[in-house]
């Protein structure tokens, strides 16, 4: 395409326009000035401290200089940057006044700003993580994209895009139940956790219980999926709360949990057992060692539940 303005050549960028392409946005390729281009946060992918850094400016601005030809910038028709704020302030420095433009028709700020994370893992610098995490849950949450479709764009994993939906799902769900403060004392791994959880009221009381209590990450996968198979939202919130007598916290928050480690033992081993066949548990070779190990097993469990029987719950343990 001839450019009227300079005597030069616009280059097209093949990548952005396959992009255009595949994504259904008209565009038109023409020289803009760059005086009248407009900056919008809601339309910008990059933190604001790496928008334009003065060393890729530099670089730009040097190459430019020596007649290297840059993509055009990407703009939101009429004039909003999408893509393209280092070429455009390496233009600017040289004392460039125009610059070539792919203008494109979007129908939202949001859509743009999907767009400009496209671009950026085309042509620019690789998004940082919590860049890409922010464009992809646009995508998600306002352009209702899915995992897979985000993941192209983003240069990151469908299971990564997952995660991050999660998370966000359960801060969105734990603000709109009024327990903002206590989500923000919960990791991010727990926060994906934590959305398998469907009802209100056990999502609730799991979400105060992680913040109260420093959780395992292993006791909490155990919670919900105990939560996923209860039978009724009753049951599942019986099973936070006796998550939360059992690991007995103490002390300022968030606590550590206080576990009983040999009952913790206990439940790890006795469903072990219970699953071997009677006839499996024996051995010719091992036959009067393993009887008496056996014999001293049953003994034990009537102790053990005597002491059930004579410490109820509602008593305290010494």
């Amino acid at each position: 395409m001839a450019d009227t303005l300079t005597g030069g050549v616009i280059t097209h960028d093949p990548r952005a326009e396959a992009l255009f392409g595949q994504w259904n946005i008209a565009f038109e390729l023409r020289e803009i000035l760059i005086d009248e281009v407009r900056l919008l946060d809601g339309a910008q992918v990059r933190d604001l401290a790496n928008i334009a850094p003065s060393e890729g400016v530099e670089e730009y601005a040097t190459q430019m200089r020596s007649g290297a030809n840059f993509p055009p910038v990407v703009l939101m028709k009429p004039n909003i940057l999408i893509d393209g704020n280092t070429r455009l302030e390496a233009a600017r420095r040289n004392g460039r006044s125009l610059f070539p433009a792919y203008v494109v028709e979007v129908p939202t700020v949001d859509f743009a700003r999907a767009v400009a994370g496209g671009l950026n893992q085309l042509n620019g610098r690789r998004l940082t993580s919590a860049e890409a995490q922010r464009v992809a849950l646009t995508m998600v949450e306002q352009l209702h994209w899915n995992d897979e479709q985000v993941a192209a764009y983003v240069g990151r994993t469908a299971q990564m895009v997952r995660t991050w939906r999660r998370q966000a799902e359960t801060e969105l769900k734990a603000k709109r139940l009024g327990l903002g403060d206590q989500v923000g004392h919960i990791s991010k791994n727990q926060q994906d956790m934590i959305a398998g959880v469907v009802h209100d009221a056990p999502f609730a009381e799991l979400v105060k219980l992680a913040s109260d209590v420093k959780v395992p990450r292993k006791e909490l996968s155990r919670i919900v999926k105990e939560i996923g198979k209860a039978r009724s939202e009753a049951d599942e919130i019986q099973v936070v709360t006796s998550a939360r007598m059992e690991m007995a916290p103490v002390g300022p928050p968030p606590r550590r949990a206080q576990r009983n480690v040999a009952a913790h033992r206990a439940r790890m081993v006795i469903p072990q057992l219970l699953n071997i066949k009677p006839l499996d548990a024996l051995e010719p070779a091992r036959f009067e060692d393993d009887r008496k190990l056996w014999h001293a097993l049953r003994d034990h469990v009537d102790a053990v539940l005597v002491a059930f029987d004579e410490h109820p719950p509602q008593e305290p343990f010494l």
